[in-house]
């Protein structure tokens, strides 16, 4: 059923309010309930957000969290009516708007993007998948992956250091992030260069170790293809362990 002009009204008013605290006179409504209302609303979004970011919401100074999630709800106009999306948008409106910058919080954006690929992976649709046979050659045959997967790229090692001990060791970080198909738990695996690039390369080009070994010289200068390959074959072993590897055939 359509609303009337005037509920519609009155329900845009009263949730502008919820957001900014400016005044409104709303017809029906006791002035001094309003206050209760905003407290409510606000506190509804802070504990979602402080529950999607529990390591943020541990580290950060207190005054700048508030800030963070004050301006978030006072700012900008929520588009998802899925609460547990919500996050992913106060990750974009802090990016958006520099907040890493402008208190010197350098690995605030890493540290946001990571906790938000977990809670995205475990609340993502699930992708079919039944696991194959492991009885092909790891180098030549191809190779298939669980589907349900986040490559990430980092500046900062979060995912291996509390964040006052990353945000002194920037560089080139990859971390892979995948649900396990029976617990759906979400696995945690850091990467050197060469092994985010592969998964990159079998996902996207349904390549084979061989063919992507043919670009490591590119990659990398006075590297031995015969011990690159070695460690690959490794590694790709220790994925069907993790269970990342879902057939070699």
């Amino acid at each position: 059923m359509n609303l009337s002009l005037d509920t519609y009204t009155a329900q845009s008013q009263l949730a502008k309010y919820c957001r900014d605290g400016i005044a409104v006179d709303l017809l029906g409504l006791t002035p001094n309930r309003l206050s209760q209302y905003r407290r409510l609303v606000f506190n509804i979004i802070k504990d979602n957000i402080e529950n999607a970011f529990p390591i943020a919401y541990k580290y950060l100074p207190a005054e700048i969290w508030e800030e963070l999630v004050y301006d978030f709800f006072s700012i900008h106009p929520c588009q998802n009516y899925q609460v547990w999306k919500l996050p992913k948008e106060f990750v974009d409106f802090v990016i958006d708007n520099n907040y890493a910058k402008k208190h010197e919080i350098h690995y605030l954006t890493d540290l946001l993007n990571f906790e938000w690929a977990e809670m995205e992976l475990y609340n993502m649709a699930d992708k079919p998948y039944n696991y194959g046979s492991f009885e092909g050659d790891i180098i030549n045959d191809k190779i298939k992956f669980n589907p349900e997967f986040i490559l990430l790229p980092l500046e900062f090692p979060i995912h291996i250091y509390p964040p006052t001990i990353a945000t002194e060791k920037k560089g080139n970080y990859f971390v892979l992030l995948f649900r396990e198909k029976e617990s759906g738990k979400i696995q945690f695996v850091d990467l050197s260069v060469w092994y985010s690039f592969l998964i990159e390369q079998v996902s996207q080009n349904d390549l084979t170790i061989n063919q992507i070994l043919n670009y490591a010289p590119q990659l990398f200068s006075n590297i031995s293809i015969d011990e690159l390959k070695t460690n690959t074959i490794l590694f790709i072993k220790s994925m069907i362990t993790k269970k990342f590897v879902i057939a070699i055939e």
